[in-house]
Order: structure tokens, then C-alpha cells, then sequence
């Protein structure tokens, strides 16, 4: 068991280019990274177009690893095979604040190359995923 194994759960749905992560625990800010740098890694390996993250008993990280994630770790994905990041946070209002104000600073920053967005349950952002938009059709056409 590698040590981020402890607090994520992670699978790989090959055929459908999909990385399933789930937060099993809260984790501290060293845990955080260390488990999205993995993370990071099997995306890249694998060519991974889709990463479904589900983050119902994890809390929120604290505005150093928000900024991390977003200036250090999202860049990583620009020039990559992703293009879409589903993020399933529990019903709490506030996580959903938090989370969309995170989105539209990665799109100003970055611009929309990569779609991400926030949704309450598992089956609703497994579907997001696999939905090609008009601009994945016109590029796979």
C-alpha cells in the first residue's frame, strides 16, 4: 500500500478514460499535496481524459493549498489529456462557494481548456464526464 493509499481511494476506468478519486478522511496540508502530486502522475501516465473527485467527507483546504493546487499543480494539466474535472462535494453551501470560487480563478488564470465543475452527487458528475460537448465532437470528428 503506497502511503496516499491511506487516505484516498483511487480507480481507473480505462475504457472510458477515467480517474475516480475519493478523499476517505480529512488530511492535512502535506497529505493534500502529496496525494494530488500521485494523483498527478497516473493522469499524466495514463493519458486520462476525466477525474471524478469525490470529496464528501474531506474538508476544504486551507487557502495555501487552494492557491498550491491552483498556481502550482492545475498547470501541470494544461498540456495534457484531461479535460474535464468533476469535483462531488457534500450538500454543505458553503464547500460549494468555496469550490466555485476556486473554478472561476483557475478560468481566469488559465482559461477553460479544461472544464471543471461542481455537482452533489457521483451519478450526475459521472455523466458531466462522459458527454462529449460540441468542441470534444468537433475535434474527435
Amino acid at each position: 500500500m503506497k502511503n496516499y493509499e491511506r487516505y484516498i481511494n483511487v480507480r481507473v476506468d480505462s475504457p472510458h478514460k477515467i480517474i475516480h478519486t475519493e478523499w476517505t478522511r480529512s488530511v492535512s496540508g502535506s497529505e493534500f499535496r502529496r496525494g494530488l502530486l500521485e494523483i498527478q502522475k497516473l493522469i499524466l501516465k495514463e493519458n486520462l481524459e476525466n477525474w471524478l473527485i469525490c470529496a464528501s467527507v474531506f474538508i476544504p483546504p486551507v487557502a495555501l493549498d487552494q492557491k498550491w493546487t491552483i498556481e502550482h499543480l492545475f498547470p501541470h494539466f494544461l498540456n495534457s489529456s484531461l479535460r474535464k474535472i468533476a469535483v462531488v462535494l457534500p450538500g454543505d453551501h458553503f464547500l460549494h462557494m468555496l469550490a466555485n470560487s476556486m473554478i472561476e480563478k483557475t478560468y481566469r488564470l488559465y482559461g477553460h481548456r479544461i472544464q471543471l465543475e461542481c455537482f452533489s452527487r457521483v451519478e450526475h458528475a459521472r455523466h458531466w464526464l462522459l458527454t462529449l460537448d460540441e468542441t470534444q465532437g468537433a475535434l474527435s470528428a
